[in-house]
């Protein structure tokens, strides 16, 4: 006989059996009362190759468990594991919907004892089924008692050429010594071999149906929902998602006003029966109309780089703004998305397209902590706001012009755009016209890193760059604040005196500065949030740019916060752009 162990097993891979021999190897298994395959509808199992090793607290008893998730509605009526020995005893306890662990938070459904006469692989038929819904987790639990066998537990695990397929998972499989505290087996990549067999699955409730169905049509459509389950709960949604129980109910022959172009969907619910399939249409309601760009404010005017702009733009809608899925604004040297000002509004998201003007950037509601940019310009979410009023939505978008857009001084022209459901639109109307003012204050350029995750009590460089178009020698104080608010105060508030070549960090309470050192002496400043380290902080100046490296180290009062980066720029003018949110952390 030759097996899959290959050439160095026996006699080059084959090993003989004599006719007298009574057995083959020292341990067989059996299987007592062999039933059908056939007779369960599904079966619930980790250990597809079986037992491979079994386990132990150098007690006879032991306790171990399976935690399922249910494929379908359906009752489980029979467990299965191997018996290490005769006359074992067991408690076979199923419970639904744990929360944490095989049984902590969930509901015990069944306890049942009894006795195996026999070793080898028993499947025990539950004297009460237990329902388990679809999607939902249950539990199987067997405490059993081994006599002479002080290794109780059957398992499956990775065994080199054997059961090298063998995997587990975190969350599968637990053991105990007392029922009470439990070990997952996925520490030693083992499932137990335990397995719950599911009968015949309940019936389904009847999918939903339409009346019209799906299709097109001139006018808005009345559709009736109907079931024909009786006593079932129908939900729909109008968003081309598969319903859930959380969307809203409809009774069925209760009709939904379908008035624009949408996918419709509906599933029904019962309880103990399996939910149905999800009924899906699509209505295409074919409108002659198409939305308008109404109007740009400013709609001409000269503009400075680096300084706060709302622009309003309005669009309308004869058949309801709400019907109107996306509003744009372009502002640029032509009609083109390239090196642009290129603002979108869809799905109650706002996007700034990048340099290429091949990707939409952000993604962020109105109103949020967010800022959007790319080289020409800053979308500030938190300011940008959106309303609807009648046939009108109007959005002001919140925007700082940078540099780039000034420095190239050419004029600039205003585009707006806007679609509704049925993606009409009537395409680009010019909005507007602006030039752009020579630049005569600094401003904050960038924050490197932008993002990452920081350690207390460890050194980071953090750099800040800074530009002013009359000379750096213009510039006065350069500070940074870093900080899970807009706040100076209890902050890490570095700033540097560009005249007198001093370091600085605000002290807690924001009412004096520490320190007064020059980059690179033997100097330390700190408050309770961090440490400025004068002599690892560098200052770099080129005739309009200031770069200063700060060497910080955040402490423990940092830890766990969320932060944002801002930088400032004043000249000795007294003239600044104010802070520039150009960053964020998360400190540790």
């Amino acid at each position: 006989m030759k097996n899959s162990w290959g050439t160095n097993f026996g006699e080059d891979g084959f090993f003989y059996i004599s006719y007298y021999d009574p057995m083959v190897g020292d341990t067989n298994w059996v299987g007592v009362g062999t039933e059908p395959v056939d007779n369960y509808k599904a079966v619930y199992q980790y250990d597809p190759l079986g037992l491979c090793n079994t386990y132990g607290f150098n007690s006879e008893t032991i306790w171990f468990a399976n935690k399922f998730t249910a494929s379908s509605t359906s009752s489980i009526s029979a467990v299965g594991w191997y018996v290490m020995s005769p006359s074992s005893t067991y408690e076979i306890s199923i419970y639904t919907d744990p929360t944490s662990g095989p049984v902590y938070g969930g509901s015990l459904k069944l306890k049942q004892t009894g006795t195996a006469a026999n070793p080898g692989y028993n499947t025990i038929k539950l004297t009460s089924p237990v329902s388990v819904t679809n999607g939902h987790k249950f539990t199987v639990v067997v405490k059993t008692t081994t006599p002479g066998n002080i290794y109780p537990m059957p398992m499956e695990y990775p065994i080199s050429q054997y059961s090298s397929k063998a995997s587990a998972e975190p969350d599968q499989s637990f053991t105990s010594d007392n029922g009470q505290n439990w070990y997952d087996l996925d520490y030693y990549d083992a499932n137990a071999c335990l397995k719950a067999y599911a009968a015949s699955d309940v019936a389904t409730v009847v999918t939903p149906t339409f009346s019209p169905d799906g299709g097109t049509y001139n006018a808005a459509q009345s559709v009736t929902i109907s079931c024909a389950t009786s006593g079932a709960t129908i939900h729909y949604t109008i968003d081309g998602v598969d319903p859930t129980q959380n969307d809203p109910t409809i009774s069925s022959g209760a009709k939904v006003t379908v008035s624009k172009s949408l996918i419709l969907k509906a599933k029904a619910w019962k309880t103990g029966m399996n939910p149905s399939a999800v009924k899906s249409a699509s209505y295409i309601i074919q409108q002659s109309h198409k939305p308008t760009n109404d109007s740009l404010t400013p709609s001409s005017s000269s503009l400075r780089g680096y300084w706060k702009y709302t622009f309003t733009s309005t669009h309308s809608d004869s058949l309801g703004a709400s019907t109107i899925t996306s509003a744009r604004l372009l502002i640029n040297t032509s009609k083109s998305g390239v090196n642009a000002i290129y603002c979108l509004y869809s799905g109650n998201k706002l996007y700034l397209a990048n340099d290429e003007g091949t990707k939409a950037l952000g993604g962020y509601g109105p109103g949020s902590e967010k800022v959007i940019e790319n080289s020409q310009c800053k979308l500030n979410c938190k300011d940008t706001t959106v309303s609807m009023s009648g046939n009108t939505l109007t959005v002001n978008w919140s925007l700082i012009i940078k540099p780039s857009m000034a420095i190239a001084n050419e004029p600039c022209s205003a585009w707006l755009y806007v679609s509704d459901s049925s993606k009409l639109s009537q395409g680009w109307d010019k909005a507007g016209d602006f030039d752009f003012r020579p630049l005569d204050e600094p401003w904050n350029v960038s924050l490197i890193p932008v993002s990452g995750t920081l350690d207390t009590e460890t050194q980071y460089t953090i750099s800040s760059v800074y530009f002013d178009s009359a000379c750096c020698s213009s510039m006065a104080t350069a500070a940074i604040l870093i900080n899970n608010k807009y706040s100076v105060s209890n902050a890490a508030y570095c700033w540097y005196d560009v005249q007198a070549n001093k370091l600085y960090l605000r002290n807690n309470n924001n009412t004096g500065s520490l320190g007064g050192y020059a980059p690179g002496s033997n100097k330390t400043i700190e408050n309770s949030q961090c440490k400025l380290y004068c002599k690892n902080t560098s200052v770099t100046k080129t005739t309009n740019g200031l770069t200063i490296n700060w060497r910080i180290e955040f402490k423990s009062s940092m830890s766990g916060k969320s932060c944002n980066g801002w930088l400032y720029i004043r000249d000795t003018s007294g003239v600044s752009n104010g802070w520039d949110q150009m960053g964020g952390y998360t400190i540790e």
